[in-house]
């Protein structure tokens, strides 16, 4: 059987929210990178609802910014297809919360770090990155951000909005 190639697009777009619950405020609300990879995820999705490929899980690394400044984040690529923190021991993964349709055509994810979640290294982790993956470990999408610096005294909301 062949591939068929035509001049249509689907182009899926997202935005990324990052809540401080802790005082109250909003933190970051940007677009954020839907890698190349979940159109695979998408397809296998529409062929066989296999839970496996469900979106169920975000990551969090500390190696999305430049070198030697955590306040400027390194543009995620399309290409991407893990975070760019590859020691596990720094990688905080955690189940979606929820998920909604917001609209027709829209998907919120949402995650909370709570007081005792993510306090690596001796208690503080500095998050700049993100990953939102299927239960196969496969990345969906990627946000890179200037750090925020995850302690048992704060608590944060992450959204990930997927538009169809």
């Amino acid at each position: 059987m062949g591939k068929f190639k035509d001049n249509y697009s689907f182009n899926l777009k997202g935005k990324f929210r990052i809540i401080d619950k802790t005082n109250k405020k909003e933190i970051l609300y940007e677009d954020n990178l839907i890698v190349d990879k979940a159109r695979n995820i998408l397809r296998d999705l529409l062929f066989e609802a296999n839970t496996d490929d469900t979106i169920s899980i975000i990551k969090f690394g500390d190696k999305g910014h430049a070198d030697g400044d955590i306040t400027t984040p390194v543009a995620p690529q399309s290409s991407d297809t893990s975070l760019e923190e590859t020691d596990s021991s720094l990688i905080y993964s955690k189940n979606i919360d929820s998920k909604q349709k917001d609209g027709d055509t829209s998907i919120i994810y949402s995650c909370t770090l709570n007081n005792n979640e993510a306090n690596l290294n001796n208690g503080t982790f500095t998050i700049t990155e993100a990953g939102l993956f299927n239960a196969n470990g496969n990345m969906f999408a990627r946000k890179t951000f200037p750090a925020i610096i995850k302690t048992s005294d704060r608590v944060f909301e992450f959204q990930w909005t997927i538009i169809f």
